[in-house]
C-alpha cells in the first residue's frame, strides 16, 4: 500500500500548519526566517521538523527546476489498463519507477489508472520511452493519451491555515525554452538540490569538493538564471486526513485572456496547489487538496459557473500514489 493510500493517522498542530505552509515554495527557508515567520525559537522549529519528518508526514524537500530552461520539455502519459493481474500491475508500476527517462509517476483512480512523466530533450525522445513502455505492457493497456505541458505554476498550501492564506507568491517554469551550458559541477548540483531541497550548503560543498562560499555563489547564479525556480516540499497529504487529486478541462475558449481569467479564479479557491496549461486531450489541468471524503466536482460546478463558454468538459482522477517525483536525470561525468 502506498503512502498516499493509507488511513490518515497524524493530527497536524496549528503550528505544524504554520511551518508546513512558509515550508510550500521555500522549502529551503532557514530555521531562523521560519521561526519568525511562526513567531518560535529556531529550536523549536527544527523540533516541529524533525517530528514532521520523523512521522513521515514530510517525506522530501526538493528544488523546482525548469527543465524547460536546460533544453527538455514536460511530455505526460496517461494510461487506463485492463486485463491485468495485480503482479503484473505492481510489475509495470516497478518498470515505471525505475526507468531512468521517466521523471515522475502516479497510481491513479478515475478515468485513468497511472500517469506519467517524462522530461525529455524532444520528441523522437519521448516516443523511445513510451514505445519502451508499451512494448512491454501494451496488452495491458485499454486506452492511453498523451499531452505536453508548456506552462507549469506552483502555488502555496494556503489551505492548511485556519482562515486559509490567499497566494502571495508563487512558482512558474515553462514560459522560455532554451539550453544553458552548465557546467558537470553545476548539473551535480543540481542533482543534489532535486534530491534534497534542504540539503546545507557544507553537505553540498563536501559532495562537490567544493568551498562553501562556492556552493553558495554556484546556486545564486542557476537562480538567478531561472533554472531553480524555488524550493518545495512533499508532505503526505492522506496521512494528515486529506486528499489529492487532479481535475482535467477541455475548454472552447483557450484564448490568452480566457486562461487568464481562469488561472486568477483558480488561484482564489482554498485547496489549488497546482496550475498546468497543456497541449493534448485537455488544455487546461489544475492539482486539488481537499479534506478525505470530499470530491474536486463542487469546484467544476463553480468553474462551469463563472465560465460558461469555455469550460466544455471537465474529469477528476483520485492521485492514490506518488512513487517517483520530479526526478531530474542529467549526465555528468564519473566521479
Amino acid at each position: 500500500m502506498s503512502s498516499m493510500e493509507r488511513m490518515p493517522g497524524y493530527v497536524l498542530t496549528p503550528r505544524e500548519r504554520q511551518v508546513l505552509y512558509h515550508l510550500s515554495l521555500c522549502g529551503r527557508a532557514s530555521l531562523t526566517d521560519l521561526g519568525r515567520q511562526v513567531g518560535l525559537s529556531k529550536q523549536a522549529v527544527s523540533y516541529i521538523l524533525n517530528r514532521l519528518e520523523t512521522t513521515k508526514v514530510i517525506s522530501s524537500y526538493y528544488a523546482v527546476i525548469d527543465i524547460y530552461r536546460l533544453g527538455m520539455t514536460h511530455y505526460r502519459v496517461f494510461l487506463k489498463l485492463h486485463k491485468i493481474k495485480p503482479y503484473e500491475e505492481e510489475e509495470l508500476r516497478r518498470y515505471l519507477a525505475d526507468h531512468p527517462d521517466v521523471s515522475w509517476v502516479l497510481y491513479l483512480e478515475g478515468d485513468y489508472d497511472l500517469f506519467f512523466v517524462s522530461w525529455s530533450r524532444n520528441i523522437i525522445q519521448f516516443q523511445s520511452v513510451l514505445d519502451d513502455v508499451i512494448s512491454r505492457f501494451g496488452n495491458f493497456v485499454q486506452e492511453k493519451s498523451f499531452s505536453v505541458a508548456t506552462h507549469i505554476e506552483y502555488l502555496p498550501y494556503g489551505f492548511l491555515l485556519d482562515p486559509p492564506a490567499p497566494p502571495d507568491r508563487s512558482l512558474n517554469f515553462g514560459k522560455k525554452h532554451s539550453t544553458y551550458d552548465l557546467s558537470d559541477t553545476d548539473r551535480r548540483l543540481l542533482l543534489s538540490l532535486n534530491q534534497d531541497g534542504r540539503a546545507t550548503q557544507k553537505i553540498l560543498a563536501a559532495q562537490l569538493r567544493l568551498s562553501p562560499s562556492t556552493v553558495r555563489n554556484r546556486i545564486q547564479k542557476l537562480e538567478d538564471l531561472g533554472i531553480i525556480s524555488g524550493y518545495n516540499v512533499r508532505i503526505d497529504f492522506a496521512r494528515v486526513g486529506y486528499m489529492y487529486q487532479k481535475v482535467l478541462l477541455k475548454l472552447t475558449d483557450t484564448s490568452a485572456t480566457t486562461l487568464e481569467r481562469i488561472r486568477t479564479y483558480l488561484k482564489d479557491q482554498p485547496g489549488v496547489i497546482y496550475l498546468l496549461r497543456t497541449i493534448g486531450p485537455y488544455d487546461f489541468e489544475f492539482e486539488l487538496i481537499t479534506r478525505s471524503g470530499e470530491t474536486g466536482y463542487d469546484i467544476i460546478k463553480d468553474l462551469r459557473l463563472h465560465f460558461p463558454h469555455a469550460v466544455h468538459s471537465a474529469g477528476v482522477t483520485i492521485i492514490k500514489g506518488e512513487p517517483k517525483f520530479e526526478a531530474l536525470h542529467l549526465d555528468v561525468s564519473p566521479s
